[in-house]
């Protein structure tokens, strides 16, 4: 702490190497907060492109399956195999859970930001 010539009263401030730190800290947190941000809507795209298709192909399966094409047996096997994908994508959609991971990834995004303010907080008030 330096003291002040004039009324005697202590500045405080941060040294240099101390403010480079708080600068790279920041830096670092905003990459990771950014990178965080990216990821969670990538998933959130992702949660998307594999759940339109599961809500289409199931809705295909429900009504192909009131047809009334009992003779036809190309069109048993096209609903049969329609009716597989519709459950493998449902069983992915599930299994992979891109949706709770984009939330998380959002909550960390968050997070990192908090820090963030804080870190520039502390530079702005030495």
């Amino acid at each position: 702490m330096a003291e002040d010539g004039k009324n005697g009263i202590e500045q405080i401030g941060w040294t240099p190497e101390v403010e480079e730190l708080l600068c790279d800290w920041r830096r670092r947190v905003y990459a990771a907060q950014a990178a965080y941000y990216g990821e969670a809507e990538r998933l959130r795209r992702r949660n998307y492109q594999l759940g339109i298709p599961v809500v289409i192909v199931s809705s295909l399966v429900g009504t192909a399956i009131f047809g009334n094409w009992a003779d036809d047996q190309t069109y048993k096997w096209w609903v049969g195999g329609v009716s597989i994908l519709a459950a493998v994508l449902a069983s992915l959609q599930t299994f992979l859970k891109f949706g709770e991971s984009a939330t998380l990834h959002g909550a960390a995004a968050d997070w990192f930001a908090a820090i963030r303010r804080d870190i520039e907080e502390m530079l702005a008030l030495p």
